[in-house]
């Protein structure tokens, strides 16, 4: 089975659950939120850890962190995750949840790839070469014989 035909699925659900966060998160009057497709709270601490940012506090629905620009939090809006910077204007709250998400994205994807790697070693393939371009990340396999 294609590792694609289960991520587009997934990817489909994540972008209504952004659309609906971000909904809820209008009729709120809460827009200073930003609504990332994340719904991973290990995985926002991660992300997090992974742009430098340190005190990373996980709840089931807060996530919390000190970045280089102030403190940042994300709770859970429905299925996602939405932040803000604290004390920042929209724009830069906007900007550091993207960069979040692009980190989560970063990390999801080679954990994928990791996973991937070891199911082909248990169905008896080799990898005979790896290549990453534009972000995808393309394997060749080999059968052992």
């Amino acid at each position: 089975m294609s590792i694609g035909a289960l991520l587009i699925p997934l990817g489909m659900a994540l972008i209504g659950a952004v659309t609906s966060a971000a909904t809820k998160l209008e009729e709120q009057g809460r827009t200073e939120l930003t609504p990332i497709r994340v719904s991973d709270p290990q995985l926002v601490a991660a992300a997090l850890e992974s742009l430098g940012a340190t005190n990373v506090a996980v709840e089931e629905h807060l996530v919390t962190a000190t970045t280089a620009t102030g403190v940042i939090r994300f709770e859970r809006v429905g299925q996602v995750f939405a932040g803000v910077l604290l004390g920042a204007p929209q724009e830069a709250s906007a900007r550091a949840a993207a960069d979040v998400e692009a980190a989560a994205g970063r990390l999801a994807q080679a954990r994928t790839a990791e996973l991937a790697k070891a199911q082909a070693a248990e169905l008896g393939f080799t990898l005979i070469e790896e290549r990453t371009e534009q972000g995808t990340i393309n394997y060749v396999f080999e059968e052992i014989a």
